[in-house]
Order: C-alpha cells, then structure tokens, then sequence
C-alpha cells in the first residue's frame, strides 16, 4: 500500500510539472494519412521527421502503424518539419520515401513600431538649458 500511495504522489507530481512548463502556444501538431499498401506481406509503416536543413535518420522512426494516418504531437511553432512514410513487409525491407509533406513554420508577426516622437523645438530653451516660460516676455 505505501508505494502504490508513493507512485500515485510522482504521477500527480508529474502531471503538474507537465502542466505548469506545458507553454500551449507554442506546441501544435499534425495529422498526416496516406494511401494504404496492397502487398499481401505487408507490416506496417514507419513515419520519418526532420526539421528544415536536417537529413532524414532511417533508424529512428517518430511514428510506426499498421494504419494509414498518425499523429505528430509537441512540434514546435517556430520550426518547419518535414515528413516522409515509408511502407515495410513481415521480412522488415522498406519501401522507398513517399512524398515528403512540409508543416512550416508559424511567422512572427510584430506589431508596427511606432513612430518616434518628434524633437521638441528649440527656440525655447535657454543657453543654460532650462526651458523658457511661454508666458514670459525675455
């Protein structure tokens, strides 16, 4: 009974490290589906990702499925992802890449800078740097 209270106390505390540093707005996802294979031995698929000027690493799958539609999730908003299925058979030989797919990035937008304000005049400021009275006559 004790440890099944301890695990429930590091669940909980997980759950709450995950929603305090969880930023929502700047995670998305992407659902991608693809046609299904016909061969009579097929396996499944393996889903490739890699973020924009990245190469494609074969041994490391982000998604494997016997369905023909998965979903990517904790991408990043300021980044453009790639992605590539790749169909494979009960002997593990892979197909070749299919068409790559590409989920960009979300621009930053800024708002407009505003203008800066203008110099204020001159001819009313003393030589010791204090501003003149409008009201006075000097």
């Amino acid at each position: 009974m004790k440890l099944k209270k301890c695990f429930i106390w590091q669940v909980i505390a997980l759950a709450l490290i995950l929603i305090l540093y969880n930023d929502a707005s700047a995670i998305r996802q992407v659902t991608l589906q693809w046609d299904p294979n016909t061969e009579s031995n097929l396996a499944g698929y393996r889903i490739f990702m890699r973020e924009e000027l990245q190469n494609y690493d074969y041994s490391m799958p982000v998604w494997e499925t016997v369905e023909t539609e998965c979903i990517i999730y904790d991408l990043s908003d300021d980044k453009t992802y790639y992605f590539v299925a790749r169909a494979f058979d009960t002997n593990d030989f892979e197909s070749a890449d299919s068409n790559e797919v590409m989920l960009e990035a979300i621009p930053v937008v800024l708002p407009p800078e505003e203008p800066l304000p203008e110099d204020p005049p001159t001819d009313n400021i003393l030589p010791n740097g204090k501003i003149k009275n409008p009201k006075s006559k000097k």
